[in-house]
């Protein structure tokens, strides 16, 4: 056995000691450490678990409020649609009770009216034999006469139509023919024989309404003969003698302008000729039109005559008053352009790419309204270098000249010149405004027209533009909705909704058929091929029924020696109830309508029974375009009332125009319109003082509760004024002089003192 261990002694005990309290120490301190640590990094993963929930609670509350969102989103929806389809079933059924109310309205006033032409043709049948039953339908053309032997070079034998048309035998017969004209210029012969050639032609393609529009495409020979037939007809012989002269061999001559109008692929006639029925063209401006086609052609280079041949066509068919007008400049120190210059100005402006628009791809509507410009070489450069809008904000050109009340209340005219820049400088009013920025849009081939407007406020001009490729838009119109504007081509005077309301059908591309069938239409009627004239006309407003071109056309072949072709009643009432259904979409054809009914359906009908079928047109053209076109209510309010005077019916004209101007006394244009109207009426119908008092009172009684106001606004004053010296004028023809003199000093006093506010600019205080 070992002996056991001593134990240390002294210094040597003590040193154990602290040796063993110094691994104690360090142990402990281990241990502390550790449970530090262990503690730190418990507290931290408790503090990432409680984050952890946190942003599980967080998002769990986000998905729950996002369902409940969700939730209440899809029952708002549910709730609306039901509520549409409730507002949608109760407008259906207000709908069909208002349409169920009209057809039983317009059912009696329909029995009234047979009632009232039976009573009307009872008595009239003691003092004359009854007239002869009409039937439903409508009136049959008799048969096409024979045409006449045509003796000469031009009589024929000559197929023009189907396949034997296109044979090689066919085609050299007629260009043979063609070839002599142009050489002989004997242009009449030309047409009285080739009417019956395409009378005979069209027998084959038109069929009561139906019209082979493919099978006339189809015969370029018959298309040829179509057209030079219409200019051998329509133009002054000796223009076209110019245009046959010369040799063919002489680039510049008439007589290779012929054949180019010939041989060109592009058929320069016929897209002339087509355009010039679209656009409305008075015959009498045909010659002029090809006259100028020449001028424009020679000025051309030949290699660009295809991709300029709409321009050209634009140029040539501007009206002739317009094209050689002096325009607005004041004494301009340099000429203004011709027609021609303006072809080569927008040619060589396109070629440099200058322009805002391609008017390569542009139709010729569309360049109409870019060409009509009367301006000088330096007027165009101006535009250039000072105006730098684009081109769909090129309207913010009328706001850039600054408005000036002295002109519009004393009518200042500041100007010495007229030029755009002048016009920047001195400022002007609407017309100014409106010209500056239609003509400075023409320069840089943005189409544009210059409208023009009565309103609450007077008279207005603002512009309408063609801001994009599709897109008319008016500039500063304050609402008005009277805008109208006269036709390039036709001089015609036509509202702006014909450009603004205009739809793809009625665009170039889609009008090429409309124009064949009115040159068509318009040659057989010449022809006297009654029934195929006819027949075409009817195919064409079917497949064209909104374009007031087509109706025009159709109104033309009717009235074609009507002496010799009367054109039966119900004819002419077929035609009206169609113009009626068309004019919910273009309201333009109301007046067409009008103009038939007055014309042509009136004969025979008691004041009673005319008057009803006005009353009745009348509620419908309110309905179908209300405010937007007043316009055509004032013309249809006319015509009753003109009615009304000439059967002395003084009652009810004053029934008429009570209820009509109370209906516009917030519409001060309107109001002055018809006031105007009724003075006219009773001074045509010779009335008396008496009736002049009566009708005075009554529009006084209006006037006073309705019309007249403190002022404040100069222009709509102004039109209230205007209002008040008619009602003087009414006064006057009652006899009272006194009472008419005091409301004619009333208005000058408080338009002086309305004037007074604008002192001209630069005069002294």
């Amino acid at each position: 056995m070992s002996s056991p261990r001593k134990a240390p002694s002294g210094k040597k005990a003590k040193h154990v000691v602290r040796r063993s309290s110094s691994h104690v120490v360090w142990a402990v301190s281990l241990l502390l450490l550790g449970g530090l640590v262990g503690g730190a990094y418990y507290y931290y993963d408790m503090q990432q678990q409680a984050a952890a929930e946190q942003a599980r609670l967080r998002a769990e509350a986000k998905r729950r409020a996002a369902e409940q969102r969700a939730r209440e989103e899809a029952e708002r929806a549910a709730a609306e649609q039901a509520e549409r389809e409730r507002l949608a079933a109760e407008e259906r059924a207000r709908r069909e009770a208002e349409e169920q109310a009209e057809r039983e309205r317009l059912a009696a006033e329909e029995r009234a009216r047979r009632e009232a032409e039976e009573r009307a043709a009872r008595e009239a049948a003691e003092q004359k034999p009854a007239p002869e039953e009409e039937t439903d339908e409508e009136e049959k053309p008799e048969p096409e006469p024979t045409p006449e032997v045509v003796k000469g070079p031009y009589a024929g034998p000559l197929v023009l139509v189907g396949t034997a048309a296109l044979d090689k035998s066919a085609t050299e017969a007629y260009e043979a023919m063609l070839d002599r004209v142009l050489k002989e210029h004997d242009f009449k012969d030309f047409a009285a024989a080739f009417k019956g050639h395409i009378a005979a032609a069209a027998r084959e393609l038109v069929n009561g309404d139906q019209f082979n529009y493919q099978g006339f495409r189809s015969s370029p020979s018959l298309v040829s003969a179509v057209d030079w037939c219409l200019v051998c007809d329509t133009a002054d012989e000796t223009i076209l003698a110019d245009l046959a002269s010369g040799s063919p061999e002489d680039a510049q001559s008439g007589r290779a302008f012929c054949e180019w109008l010939r041989r060109d692929k592009s058929r320069p006639l016929h897209e002339l000729l087509r355009w010039f029925m679209l656009q409305e063209g008075r015959p009498e401006n045909l010659g002029y039109s090809l006259k100028m086609f020449y001028e424009l052609w020679k000025v051309c280079p030949p290699r660009e005559r295809s991709r300029y041949l709409n321009l050209t066509i634009a140029c040539a068919l501007v009206r002739p008053e317009l094209a050689n007008s002096s325009g607005m400049l004041i004494e301009p120190k340099e000429p203004l352009l011709s027609m021609p210059e303006v072809f080569t100005y927008f040619r060589e402006q396109d070629t440099r790419r200058k322009l805002l628009t391609n008017i390569q791809k542009m139709s010729v509507e569309r360049l109409l309204n870019v060409v009509d410009v009367r301006l000088t070489r330096s007027e165009f450069q101006w535009v250039h270098d000072n105006l730098k809008y684009k081109r769909k904000n090129w309207g913010e050109a009328y706001g850039s000249i600054r408005y000036r009340m002295d002109r519009a209340a004393n009518n200042v005219s500041p100007y010495k010149t007229y030029t755009f820049a002048e016009l920047r400088k001195e400022g002007g009013v609407c017309r100014d405004q409106a010209y500056f920025c239609g003509m400075t849009s023409k320069c840089m081939g943005i189409p544009s027209i210059y409208a023009v407007g009565d309103g609450d406020r007077g008279g207005h001009a603002w512009t309408v533009l063609l801001v994009d490729d599709q897109t008319w838009v008016p500039i500063n119109n304050y609402g008005y909705t009277t805008g109208r504007f006269l036709g390039v081509c036709s001089g015609r005077s036509m509202h702006e909704s014909v450009y603004l309301n205009q739809t793809r059908a009625e665009r170039a591309d889609k009008l090429a058929p409309a124009g064949d069938a009115m040159i068509f239409s318009y040659v057989l009627a010449r022809a006297d091929a009654v029934a195929s004239s006819r027949g075409v006309a009817r195919y064409l407003t079917g497949a064209f029924p909104t374009l007031t071109a087509s109706w025009v056309t159709r109104l033309v072949v009717l009235e074609t020696d009507a002496d010799k072709h009367p054109v039966s009643v119900k004819t002419w009432r077929k035609m009206d109830n169609e113009l009626q259904r068309a004019a919910s979409k273009n309201a333009e054809l109301l007046d067409l309508a009008g103009m038939i009914e007055d014309k042509y359906l009136s004969d025979g009908k008691s004041v009673g029974a005319r008057k009803s079928e006005m009353d009745r047109r009348m509620r419908s053209m309110k309905r179908n375009v209300g405010d937007a076109r007043a316009d055509l209510v004032v013309s249809t309010i006319g015509r009753e009332a003109k009615l009304l005077a000439e059967a002395k019916n003084f009652r009810a004209l004053a029934t008429l125009y009570k209820k009509q101007l109370k209906e516009y006394t917030g519409r001060g244009d309107i109001f002055g319109e018809l006031l105007g109207q009724y003075m006219g009426c009773l001074t045509e119908a010779e009335a008396d003082e008496r009736t002049w008092a009566s009708m005075a009172k009554d529009v006084e009684k209006l006037y006073e509760k309705k019309v007249r106001s403190g002022g404040g606004d100069y222009f709509k004053l102004n039109k209230e004024l205007q209002i008040q010296k008619q009602l003087a004028d009414c006064w006057e023809q009652a006899g009272n002089l006194k009472k008419a003199q005091k409301l004619r000093e009333d208005a000058d006093t408080r338009l002086e003192a309305a004037k007074s506010q604008y002192k001209t600019e630069g005069s002294a205080d």
